[in-house]
C-alpha cells in the first residue's frame, strides 16, 4: 500500500514539474514577446514623433518664406493634412494596434488622429483629469516612455508615448494587452492539456511496466514484515557506528529495553557488547565489508538491568552499503542452560561411576575381611569363657571382641554401600546415626590425638534415610 502511495506521489510530482516547466516556458516566451512589442511600439512612437517634428519644421519654414504671398497659410493644418494623408495608406500592426495623435485644448485632450488599420477618425475629447487616455496624458505632459494602462476607450493597453515638441502634440502607439496575452494563454492551456494527456499516458505505461516489480516488492516486504513481527527471532537494523535504528519486539524483550529507549537512541550494540567479545565483533565487521555477510557467532549482550543474555547472531550488510545492515539474533539461554545441565549430569554420572567403583572395591574388601573378623571375634569369645573371672586378661579379650565388633559393623556398612540397588528408606534414630558415623572415624581422630565428645538429647525425633546405610 505504501508503494502504491509512492507511485501516485511520484506521478503527482512529475505532473507538477511538467506543468510548471510548461508554464515557465510559456511565461518566458510571453515576456520575450511582451518586450518585443514594447520595443516596437517605442520605435513607432518615436519615429512618428520625429517625422512629424521634421514636417512641422519644414512647414513653418515654408510659411516664413510665403508669409507675404499667402497670408492664410497655416503650417499646423498643412502638417496635419500630410500626416492624415500618409496614414490612409498605413497598414497598422496587429489586430488592435493603433496610432493616435492628440493635443491639449484647455482641460481636455483633443484627439486629432486615430488610425487603426484602414480606419482613420477622430475620437471624442476626454477630460485631461480623467482616468482614461493615460498614455496620451503622459505624452501631453512632456513625458516619453511606455506603460500599461487605460486608453481613451477604457481598454487596458500596452502603449508607448512620445511628445511632439514642434507642434505641442502627443503621440501614442498602442496595442490591446489582451491581444498580447491571448495567444500565450491559449498556448498555455493547450500545453497543459497536452501535458496532462501525456502524463496520463505515461502513467499508464509506468504502471504497466512497474506493477510486476511493485507487486513483488510488496510481497517481499510483506514476507519480511511477517518475519520481523514474528516471535521466532530478534531482528535489528544497525550501522557501523553502533546505532540500532530499528528492532522488533522480540529483540527488545530479550535485552529488556522499551521502544521508547529505541526511539531515544539509547540502544547501542557496541556498548551492549561485553569487552571480551569486541574482537569477535571486529572479525564479523571485516567479513561484512568483504563478502556482505558474517558467520553466525555466539556472544552475549548486556541487558538494561546489567545482566547478560547469551545469543547467536548473524548479520548482513544492506545492498551497496558497508555502513549499515540487518542482524538476526537467537536467544541462546535455553541452549546454554541445557549445556550446563548436561555438563552437571556428566559430572554426576562420572561421580556415580566412581562411587560404584568404590562400592565394588569396598564390597570385595569387605568380603575378604569379614571371615577373618568373624574368626577373631570367636577366638576372643572363647578366651573370655576359658579365663577365670578374676583374670586380668579378660579385659584385653573383651576389648578385642569390642573392637572386632566395631570392625564388623564397618564391614557390614561397606557391604551395604556396595549393594545400592537394594536401598530403601526407613526411620532411624539420630543418636544411632551419629554414633555409627563417629565409629568410622574414631581411629583417625585418636591417631591425631583428638578427643571428640558428643552430647545428644534423648528427645530428638527420628529421621528418614536410606536404611541400608545404617543397618
Amino acid at each position: 500500500m505504501i508503494e502504491r502511495k509512492r507511485q501516485f506521489l511520484l506521478i503527482l510530482i512529475l505532473t507538477i514539474v511538467s506543468l510548471s516547466a510548461s508554464g515557465v516556458t510559456i511565461l518566458m516566451l510571453y515576456n520575450a514577446a511582451f518586450e518585443e512589442d514594447r520595443a516596437r511600439l517605442v520605435n513607432i512612437a518615436q519615429s512618428r514623433a520625429r517625422l512629424i517634428e521634421a514636417i512641422a519644421r519644414y512647414d513653418i519654414e515654408v510659411k516664413n518664406q510665403l508669409l507675404d504671398e499667402t497670408p492664410d497659410y497655416d503650417p499646423f493644418m498643412v502638417t496635419m493634412n500630410q500626416i492624415t494623408d500618409a496614414h490612409e495608406n498605413f497598414e497598422g500592426f496587429g489586430k488592435t494596434g493603433e496610432f493616435t495623435l492628440a493635443r491639449k485644448s484647455g482641460e481636455k485632450i483633443e484627439f486629432i488622429l486615430r488610425h487603426r488599420h484602414d480606419e482613420v477618425f477622430h475620437p471624442d475629447d476626454i477630460s485631461f483629469g480623467s482616468e482614461l487616455a493615460a498614455p496620451m496624458r503622459s505624452a501631453l505632459s512632456g513625458k516619453s516612455g511606455t506603460l500599461i494602462g487605460l486608453d481613451y476607450r477604457g481598454e487596458i493597453v500596452l502603449a508607448a508615448f512620445e511628445p511632439v515638441a514642434e507642434v505641442n502634440l502627443g503621440i501614442v502607439a498602442k496595442i490591446d494587452l489582451s491581444e498580447v496575452r491571448t495567444p500565450y494563454i491559449e498556448a498555455a492551456i493547450t500545453a497543459m492539456l497536452i501535458s496532462i494527456l501525456l502524463i496520463f499516458f505515461g502513467s499508464f505505461l509506468f504502471f504497466r511496466v512497474t506493477n510486476p516489480g511493485i507487486n513483488e516488492l510488496v510481497s517481499s516486504e510483506s514476507r519480511f514484515r511477517s518475519v520481523f513481527e514474528s516471535r521466532v527471532t530478534g531482528i535489528l537494523f544497525w550501522d557501523k557506528n553502533g546505532n540500532i535504528s530499528d528492532a522488533n519486539d522480540t529483540f527488545l524483550e530479550m535485552v529488556g529495553y522499551s521502544r521508547d529507549d529505541l526511539n531515544a537512541g539509547r540502544l547501542l550494540w557496541n556498548e551492549m557488547t561485553p569487552p571480551e567479545y569486541r574482537e569477535r565483533d571486529a572479525i564479523a565487521i571485516e567479513e561484512l565489508a568483504s563478502i556482505g555477510v558474517s558467520t553466525p557467532l555466539e556472544k552475549e549482550y548486556i541487558c538494561k538491568d546489567g545482566s547478560r543474555i547469551p545469543i547467536i547472531i548473524g548479520a548482513a550488510s544492506m545492498s551497496g552499503s558497508e555502513l549499515n545492515g540487518v542482524a538476526f539474533i537467537l536467544n541462546n539461554s535455553d541452549r546454554k542452560k541445557a549445556e550446563e545441565e548436561l555438563k552437571q549430569y556428566e559430572i554426576h554420572m562420572r561421580q556415580q561411576q566412581k562411587l560404584e567403583s568404590i562400592g565394588t572395591l569396598a564390597g570385595g574388601v569387605a568380603h575378604e575381611i569379614n571371615n577373618p573378623i568373624n574368626g577373631i571375634m570367636n577366638y576372643a569369645s572363647l578366651i573370655v569363657k576359658r579365663l577365670d573371672k578374676d583374670s586380668p586378661l579378660i579385659e584385653y579379650a573383651s576389648e578385642i571382641g569390642k573392637e572386632t565388633e566395631r570392625v564388623s559393623t564397618i564391614v557390614r556398612n561397606l557391604l551395604t554401600f556396595s549393594r545400592q540397588d537394594k536401598e530403601s528408606h526407613s526411620p532411624a534414630n539420630i543418636e544411632d546415626v551419629i554414633n555409627d558415623t563417629l565409629s568410622l572415624i574414631q581411629s583417625v581422630i585418636k591417631h591425631d590425638q583428638i578427643t571428640l565428645e558428643s552430647d545428644i538429647p534423648d528427645d530428638l525425633p527420628n529421621i528418614t534415610l536410606l536404611s541400608a546405610n545404617f543397618a
